[in-house]
């Protein structure tokens, strides 16, 4: 772990994304406070995702993702804080490629450069079992003030091609 706080983006397969990020947490990352966006109709709809470390963000529209911008921006104030996001906006399958990123993560790159970026990678399988196995591939750090400066499309385009990466 390092003394920043942490963006760990992933791609979006499932609707159990934001459960297995707080698994994730709690397993590698013990130390840190799990927070992510979630889409504001879904937590109105599922309110327990609250109390989870979960904030609404508005789908699509610019009080979304100013929204989005400034809780992130707070969030990242803290060291301690982790922030998990899924920057595809939308349900993908995990072979889709190019991956497609909406803009909210290379700009929050933009105007957060001392957090850690940090793809992860993951996929739902149903071999044998009836109940699905998680197959999870974290890519390595990036941090944005080590690389120079960037726009938010440039730094959008750099981490969709890490994603895609640690994707395999």
């Amino acid at each position: 772990n390092c003394a920043r706080p942490l963006v760990f983006y992933v791609n979006h397969a499932s609707w159990w994304d934001p459960l297995v990020c707080l698994l994730l947490t709690r397993e590698f990352y013990a130390d840190r406070d799990a927070y992510g966006p979630i889409d504001a109709a879904m937590l109105e709809r599922y309110g327990i995702f609250r109390r989870l470390g979960f904030f609404g963000v508005e789908q699509g529209t610019s009080r979304g993702a100013r929204t989005f911008l400034r809780t992130s921006h707070a969030i990242l104030a803290s060291s301690r804080n982790a922030l998990w996001v899924t920057p595809q906006g939308r349900f993908a399958d995990v072979r889709e490629h190019p991956v497609r990123f909406q803009f909210g993560l290379g700009a929050l790159a933009a105007r957060v450069p001392d957090a850690a970026f940090i793809p992860v990678a993951i996929e739902y399988t149903f071999w044998t079992e009836p109940r699905p196995e998680i197959l999870v591939a974290f890519g390595g750090p990036f941090v944005p003030r080590e690389a120079g400066t960037r726009n938010a499309a440039e730094w959008t385009q750099f981490f969709s091609e890490r994603l895609e990466s640690a994707q395999g």
